[in-house]
């Protein structure tokens, strides 16, 4: 790189915490901030936002040592218009830099940020990375699909110094799909744990508490296949009750499906969104953790559990079998009715057996921001030589 000490990383994310929504892209977040410890980093999102008042408009600010550049700007009715307006926006914020230069641009998510990637690359001729979250490469959510789309994410991928997948399962379903490269590297999220502190005990006393958190999106977290299991584990045992942490667009069609199951306001609780200190909580008084997912990138709530000294019941998605084992946890198919009712009743009869330091330590410093600052470090210097 061409600044050994503090190299100058340029961030394109397709997802990032925005003026409508604080939640997009927070794995984003974590990552560039981390970065920056070592790093002068520069996020530049672009929004495309039908109710922007004006064309383009540009927002710039240092939050966390991250230079941020947030570009929004209102997409014609064209797809070629469309797609001129994102080419502008992109380069309107590149303006906003101050003039200094990259020594990496780091793309999070093809393809369209990829391409913009691989043009700054070209440009300032520097290497480029892409770091991949989505799930659309697995079966169970394909929708990486149409040829124009396949031969232009071919292309950027071809072109990348590295490709850097949240998780092996991902990497898999990447290469089966045809996106080849001889430098895929595994980089998970980071995770605080010092936010995530340890419980040395779960707080339930009686009943013993099953924990879910997600995004209520039935489709991926399937939720109601959660529900379905606890239905048939009540007929067999009523020591527990299940908290479904969280809001999103599913949350009253997934209440309604409680109610429908006449699954009691004891049994199944919905204790809305929890953030902070409350969502940490949540995870540390539990007795077990589930996570019911058809399909996972990575599923940062496995960790979030772990680190509070909190064993997982998981399905086979995302980083699950990358992290749990018989020290933490159970491992299930995804979408097994029969399966997940068999691991919930066996969790619930060895829950409080586990060694909650062992759990702990199970992922201590394995995704902590200093060890991702390294490991991208290392692998942005290898693509510079």
């Amino acid at each position: 790189m061409n600044s050994p000490v503090r190299p100058h990383i340029l961030i394109l994310p397709r997802w990032y915490p925005n003026r409508y929504d604080p939640m997009p892209g927070l794995f984003v977040q974590h990552q560039a901030e981390a970065l920056a410890l070592e790093c002068d980093v520069t996020v530049l999102y672009v929004h495309a936002d039908p109710d922007c008042p004006n064309a383009m408009e540009t927002e710039f600010g240092m939050e966390n040592r991250v230079q941020v550049i947030r570009v929004y700007y209102r997409p014609p009715s064209t797809p070629a218009g469309r797609w001129l307006r994102f080419y502008s926006a992109h380069f309107a914020g590149l303006a906003m830099t101050g003039g200094t230069p990259p020594d990496i641009v780091h793309v999070h998510v093809l393809t369209r940020e990829g391409f913009m990637g691989y043009l700054f690359a070209r440009r300032f001729r520097i290497p480029f990375v892409i770091s991949e979250h989505w799930s659309r490469y697995y079966p169970e959510n394909d929708f990486f699909h149409g040829f124009l789309k396949k031969a232009i994410t071919r292309f950027v991928v071809s072109r990348s110094s590295a490709i850097l997948p949240v998780s092996r399962k991902l990497m898999t379903a990447m290469v089966t799909k045809g996106l080849k490269h001889p430098n895929y590297r595994v980089v998970p999220n980071v995770l605080d744990m010092e936010r995530f502190r340890f419980f040395p005990s779960s707080g339930s006393g009686g009943l013993k508490t099953i924990v879910h958190v997600s995004c209520f999106e039935d489709r991926s977290k399937n939720i109601t296949g959660l529900l379905d299991a606890v239905n048939r584990l009540r007929t067999m045992r009523s020591d527990f009750t299940l908290r479904l942490v969280g809001e999103g667009p599913d949350l009253e069609k997934i209440m309604a499906y409680a109610s429908q199951l006449a699954l009691p306001d004891h049994l199944v609780v919905f204790p809305g969104l929890k953030e902070g200190n409350e969502l940490v909580t949540e995870y540390g008084t539990a007795d077990f953790s589930v996570l019911s997912s058809r399909f996972e990138t990575f599923g940062s709530v496995i960790i979030e559990s772990l680190s509070c000294g909190t064993p997982v019941l998981a399905t086979n998605t995302g980083i699950a079998a990358e992290v749990i084992n018989e020290t933490n946890g159970e491992i299930v198919n995804p979408d097994d009715l029969a399966e997940m009712t068999a691991g919930l009743d066996r969790m619930l009869d060895k829950c409080r057996s586990y060694d909650r330091n062992a759990v702990r330590r199970s992922v201590e410093g394995k995704f902590s921001a200093g060890r991702i600052t390294a490991l991208l470090l290392e692998i942005y210097n290898s693509v510079s030589k």
